[in-house]
């Protein structure tokens, strides 16, 4: 969560359009909510992961503000279908007392989630930068004085 105070007024789109320029100028595939997703940008860090994006800025009277900018982190739907698989494999295994077949799955799977995280964290310390430089454009001022990390 990064969260940012202005005084001059700024609200959502101010923030969402520019890292939405930033983040197809850097090759990031991204999708916009239409207005019924619980995230108001995603960003698919690649095949295995997304990054939604959540952008509050409450009004605090006047023209002050407080953004609030959440990043997070989920499986697609290929991943989890591959962990599913993995995970069914492990209980065939272990019910038909077969420890080479869960032990495969575990090691694929764990290998999978590893590698996966691992893939999602740069794409995320990215996405951060961006965050906080597109605050850096706009004058807002971190909260707690620590570069907007709350």
């Amino acid at each position: 969560m990064l969260s940012y105070w202005t005084d001059t007024g700024v609200e959502k789109d101010a923030i969402l359009q520019p890292l939405l320029q930033q983040l197809h100028e850097a090759g990031y595939p991204t999708f916009t909510d239409s207005g019924w997703k619980p995230w108001d940008l995603t960003v698919d860090g690649q095949l295995w992961s997304r990054i939604p994006l959540d952008v509050v800025v409450e009004n605090h009277g006047g023209s002050k503000r407080l953004a609030r900018i959440r990043v997070s982190w989920k499986f697609a739907p290929i991943s989890k279908g591959i962990l599913w698989t993995c995970g069914s494999l492990l209980i065939l295994g272990l019910l038909q007392a077969r420890p080479w077949m869960a032990g495969v799955a575990s090691v694929v799977a764990l290998g999978s989630c590893s590698w996966v995280a691992y893939q999602s964290a740069s794409v995320i310390h990215e996405i951060y930068d961006m965050v906080k430089d597109v605050a850096a454009k706009l004058k807002l001022l971190p909260i707690n004085g620590n570069n907007g990390h709350s």
